[in-house]
């Protein structure tokens, strides 16, 4: 069960990470630990079209996940990761309220139709799905206040 309060994350931009030593050390022991799970934790330093972030949790200090997308703004494709014990607890639903946010500011004018879930078990793969319906949701918000 979710955690009732939404956590107090920031989503960091990878450069962030590369000029924060100590921030840096952590990402990079949580990429060594979780690395064969996901692919957005691969090429975390290679300049690509990707957009990357680190969900970084405030209070804890601690870096929980990562999400970003892919793709041109006429047909974004987001793209996420948590830690399996950060799961749960909010960070997820989150985390896709700011990637909205950031895609929205970033001029993404539309969300791929089909997002590839990439899970290990049946219960992940519907807690993504309630994800993406989150994400769509917060987006298509975001571009219905703008065209007014």
């Amino acid at each position: 069960m979710e955690n009732p309060e939404k956590p107090n994350i920031r989503l960091l931009p990878t450069m962030e990470v590369v000029i924060n030593e100590q921030l840096k050390n952590e990402v990079s022991k949580m990429i060594a630990k979780y690395k064969g799970h996901f692919a957005l934790l691969s090429g975390l330093n290679m300049l690509d079209t990707m957009k990357r972030y680190i969900i970084y949790d405030v209070d804890q200090a601690r870096p929980v996940g990562l999400i970003g997308w892919v793709g041109p703004p006429e047909e974004a494709d987001p793209s996420w990761w948590v830690r399996p014990e950060s799961r749960q607890k909010g960070y997820g639903k989150r985390a896709v309220e700011l990637l909205a946010e950031e895609m929205y500011r970033q001029g993404i004018q539309k969300i791929k139709k089909d997002i590839l879930i990439d899970t290990e078990t049946e219960g992940e793969d519907v807690a993504s799905r309630r994800l993406i319906r989150h994400l769509r949701k917060r987006f298509n918000s975001l571009l219905k206040r703008s065209r007014g």
